[in-house]
């Protein structure tokens, strides 16, 4: 919680979105097996919303700025 306060202070008075990206169930196994691969899931998404703002907004010279949190939903992503 405290990061998130921290966060809030960075943040500038604007419009925005909240984006959830979901693993699918039948991937989790390969997540739980290497957590490095996580770091190729914020990547990916990296990619996929810097992408979709560059389609949108051609003509303006702009970067989205973005979080990505990961939640696990109480479940931990070790292996057992």
């Amino acid at each position: 919680m405290e990061n998130i306060t921290k966060m809030s202070f960075k943040l500038v008075r604007c419009t925005h979105r909240h984006c959830v990206f979901t693993v699918d169930e039948e991937l989790r196994p390969f997540f739980l097996k290497d957590r490095n691969l996580l770091n190729c899931l914020f990547q990916a998404v990296r990619s996929v919303i810097l992408t979709m703002f560059h389609k949108m907004n051609k003509s303006k010279n702009f970067v989205p700025g973005f979080a990505c949190v990961l939640h696990t939903f109480g479940r931990p992503l070790e292996a057992a």
